[in-house]
């Protein structure tokens, strides 16, 4: 039997062992809308983010994964917009290992280690 169809993405969860430096990095580094939470007791325990099109990004209090290798990806209109953003806030960055072919990509982390892949 096949599986059920998948409709789309619907949130990527992170961690990160500090809310208020991840709520700055994402909201004002990315741009990234802040979401209500659901519940009030969720308060100081994990920060949801608008990611458009009805996808949210998860960020939970906790420790991020150390291999660097999980990460997720950002569409983006220009990869040299974002070099320029991110020269201009200091924040490093580094080319894809691969090429995809009519697609700019570069990599960053966030104040924890997460991966971001910003890609056109």
């Amino acid at each position: 039997m096949p599986a059920p169809h998948i409709l789309n993405l619907h949130h990527v969860s992170i961690m990160a062992d500090d809310l208020d430096v991840a709520t700055g990095f994402y909201s004002q580094t990315l741009g990234l809308a802040p979401l209500p939470l659901p519940d009030a007791s969720l308060i100081g325990k994990i920060a949801w983010f608008d990611l458009g099109n009805g996808r949210a990004l998860h960020v939970i209090k906790g420790k991020a994964a150390p291999d660097g290798l999980s990460h997720f990806a950002l569409h983006i209109g220009s990869v040299q917009d974002w070099r320029a953003h991110l020269d201009a806030l200091s924040i490093a960055y580094t080319a894809a290992d691969v090429d995809l072919p009519g697609k700019g990509r570069i990599f960053t982390k966030d104040p924890f280690g997460n991966a971001i892949e910003l890609t056109e």
